[in-house]
């Protein structure tokens, strides 16, 4: 177990050395200063700033007092590299996928270096034996940003699309533990920005819930809203010393001795533990239910939040391994583009994917180049399958992305496009990228253009599934459509057709699944 000479909590950090270095900024007014300075709209020259600063500061000699003023003052540009460094912005930048792949990385070492300079704190009252919740202002305002600051570590980590640093989890559990067994409640310390719960306690409960919301399956600017949206319910929510009902919807089945998250107890293996801790979402259960059912901005993410902490259908069938490639365009219009193009223009399209050209129809002037990068399934099922890159540089897709599918059904056989959303992305060992879970989109797929009272815009038509019971749907921009009843004029094989909106059946930054009905 991690911990040096601590014995009591197994906090990393790293090793101070036993001299000053000169080039370590020591003055909490210059840093405050300099931060203020950070080039706030590139966010990886201040990501990499930030750490040539705090790495060599962490093991720098310090008294405690004076180390938790420099980490506060370092605190507000590091929660800001971490806000900023979403898809979309890192895709607004000059960099390379691969570069891209790489500042993620180091987001997450920058959480960590910011959370390893109030662990350092904490370790030293500790060796001194002193105790949260005993008078020690100091270390009480450091105990609540290490457990404030190993979450947002887990933030990192599930931005970069990665399972967070060894013994993170255990460091939170056990920063925790310790305050609910000496029964102490600490208020987060004076300071901007304000953490999204003033209380540890809460602020505990609501990294579980991120956790059992699996952020794997939810795309950048979701991660973000995810603990302004759980932080209400989590106060509310109860954390009982017992084990949970095995198969118990809204229910998390932690162990504070292990470097793991909870687990939904609907979703335990046989043989899995179901604690021995537990802790009750009904809270987080109901709340979510209301936000789902207003329509709201953030209603959609809370109905995928509360698929995975209630047992719902199964969620994939049986899967076969394969190894066959693919060729991935993510993105609404890029799907809609490619299905609207026969046989020999796609296969002239895939041609030149292969030899590094766009090739465009020189009979339409308005035929957009589509990039095409190669992947390859791995595993297969009716519903969907799982893909990964076959090279470092992939444009990767996003969680709750369209994405379009080129493949050949038989080797020199056609090229066929099929629509497919993006599920989850998480890293995979041994891969040059994330892998990435596709769910297919069932029926005969058209691109149509839509037009509604808010604007027209490019979309994808998806004919009724009987057999499956589902009824004609679209895909389209998420700005398009606020919500079911609004009437439609879909554009479609030559045609237009008088539409309405039956249910909204999915909305995600990318894309709004509507169920449609005649008008």
């Amino acid at each position: 177990m991690p911990g040096g000479d601590d014995t009591t909590i197994p906090l990393r950090v790293p090793p101070l050395r036993e001299t000053h270095d000169p080039a370590v900024e020591r003055s909490e007014r210059r840093v405050r200063e300099w931060v203020a300075e950070l080039p706030v709209l590139n966010p990886v020259a201040c990501l990499d700033a930030l750490l040539d600063a705090l790495e060599p500061l962490n093991r720098e000699p310090l008294a405690p007092g004076a180390r938790l003023a420099l980490m506060e003052a370092y605190r507000p540009g590091v929660l800001a590299v971490l806000r900023g460094m979403d898809a979309r912005t890192l895709r607004r930048l000059p960099l390379a996928p691969e570069s891209r792949a790489e500042a993620r990385a180091r987001l997450v070492r920058l959480c960590e270096a910011q959370a390893a300079g109030y662990k350092h704190v904490v370790r030293a009252a500790l060796a001194a034996g002193r105790e949260p919740g005993g008078g020690d202002a100091t270390l009480d305002a450091a105990w609540f940003r290490a457990l404030e600051h190993a979450g947002w570590v887990l933030a990192a980590a599930w931005r970069a699309r990665q399972d967070p640093p060894p013994f993170t989890w255990l460091e939170l559990h056990q920063l925790h533990a310790r305050l609910a067994a000496r029964e102490v409640a600490l208020a987060a310390p004076a300071g901007e920005p304000v953490p999204p719960a003033r209380e540890a306690g809460a602020l505990y409960r609501l990294w579980l819930l991120a956790a059992a919301a699996d952020p794997f399956r939810l795309a950048d600017e979701e991660q973000a809203a995810l603990p302004a949206l759980l932080a209400p319910a989590a106060a509310a929510c109860e954390l009982r010393a017992e084990p949970c009902a095995r198969g118990a919807g809204a229910q998390l089945a932690l162990d504070p001795e292990a470097d793991s998250p909870p687990l939904p107890a609907a979703r335990l293996r046989p043989g899995a533990s179901p604690g021995p801790f537990c802790l009750d979402a009904a809270a987080a259960e109901a709340d979510l239910r209301r936000l789902a059912a207003d329509g709201g901005s953030h209603a959609g993410l809370a109905r995928r939040v509360l698929a995975q902490l209630r047992p719902g259908e199964r969620r994939g069938d049986e899967r076969r391994p394969v190894d066959r490639p693919v060729l991935l365009a993510r993105g609404l219009g890029a799907l809609h583009d490619l299905l609207g193009l026969g046989p020999e223009r796609l296969a002239d399209l895939v041609a030149g994917q292969r030899l590094g050209m766009s090739v465009l129809s020189l009979e339409s002037e308005d035929e957009q180049a589509v990039a095409l990068d190669a992947w390859r399934a791995v595993n297969d099922s009716v519903r969907g399958l799982m893909v990964l890159p076959r090279a470092a540089g992939a444009d990767v897709p996003e969680a709750g992305e369209p994405v379009a599918v080129v493949a050949q059904e038989d080797e020199g056989g056609v090229w066929r496009v099929e629509a497919a959303l993006a599920r989850w992305v998480r890293a995979a060992a041994g891969a040059p990228g994330p892998a990435v879970g596709l769910e297919r989109v069932p029926g005969r797929t058209v691109p149509v253009t839509v037009r509604a009272a808010t604007g027209t815009g490019a979309a994808v038509y998806a004919a009724p599934v009987p057999a499956l019971s589902l009824p004609a749907r679209l895909l389209c921009e998420p700005g398009l459509v606020a919500e079911a009843g609004v009437r439609l004029e879909v554009r479609i094989e030559g045609r237009t057709a008088a539409a309405r909106v039956a249910a909204v059946l999915e909305r995600t930054p990318h894309v709004a699944v509507l169920a449609l009905a005649p008008a």
